[in-house]
């Protein structure tokens, strides 16, 4: 019996020190501090019009430094200056030019948890980068970290919607995310915590191109995962894949075309610095 209830009682302490204390997440707000990523893109859209394929790649690689400007209470102004920028797509007549952009900062007013409130751009932005949505692109930097402590296996959900104009298109993307705390591992080189989730869309659009009209309606997943250092609360990046499918009817004059287009996204955030 001695040798049972000892046992046991080992038994139970192993469990209690195998379960990991519940903590906080929340993105740090010390004023001045400063941090440096790479964010990189690779689309591959493929759209049949009249059972031909047409296959577009598209790479972008954006460089930038994050800035706490100012912190009060849960809200968070952090300022984002680019030092390069690439987007490289073969179908492009010519490639953007962002030098103007760079030095330049635009903010990102956010709570303490990442709910974004507003993107502000830059008063002046340079000839032809209407095409590139930097309010949707920072809107989505940083994941949204739920209100309650976390251990691992705590899961949350959340959903957004963003609205975009592009090429003509008004377009609206509503996406359903499902998280999952997974453990704690080493990322850039710093304690972190794991967080995994998957992503569902769905896409409505319409718009007017080259004097035809297009309506857009789809759907899409991705799964991904991304990683925060809780000392002292630093988003270190993380990775996504999304696979969308989605069908674009084009009316123009008595012509009616129905374009099935399937598009695949790899992205990757990396802190450098």
């Amino acid at each position: 019996m001695k040798l049972v209830a000892s046992t046991f009682a080992a038994s139970v302490g192993l469990f209690l020190a195998s379960v990991a204390p519940a903590q906080t997440l929340r993105y740090a707000a010390d004023a001045g501090a400063t941090h440096r990523y790479v964010r990189s893109q690779e689309d591959h859209v493929v759209q049949t019009v009249n059972g031909q394929e047409q296959v577009s790649d598209i790479e972008s690689y954006w460089r930038f430094a994050t800035t706490v400007e100012s912190s009060e209470g849960e809200d968070v102004t952090i300022s984002v200056v680019h030092d390069s920028i690439s987007v490289v797509s073969p179908a492009a007549q010519q490639p953007l030019d962002f030098a103007g952009l760079y030095g330049v900062p635009l903010r990102i007013r956010m709570t303490d948890r990442g709910e974004v409130e507003e993107v502000v751009l830059p008063d002046s932005l340079p000839e032809g980068l209407g095409r590139v949505d930097l309010r949707t692109a920072y809107g989505s930097f940083y994941p949204v970290l739920p209100a309650e402590e976390v251990q691992p296996g705590f899961t949350w959900a959340d959903s957004t919607e963003v609205r975009t104009t592009q090429n003509g298109m008004d377009v609206t993307v509503m996406r359903i995310n499902t998280y999952t705390v997974a453990g704690s591992e080493t990322a850039e080189g710093r304690e972190a915590v794991r967080v995994d989730f998957e992503a569902a869309f769905d896409i409505a659009g319409s718009g007017n191109q080259q004097g035809a009209e297009i309506s857009l309606s789809g759907t899409g997943r991705g799964s991904g995962r991304f990683f925060i250092a809780p000392e002292p609360g630093l988003y270190l990046g993380g990775e996504e894949d999304t696979e969308m499918a989605m069908d674009a009817f084009v009316s123009a004059g008595e012509q009616n075309l129905l374009i099935p287009i399937a598009q695949t996204r790899s992205e990757t955030v990396d802190l450098v610095e």
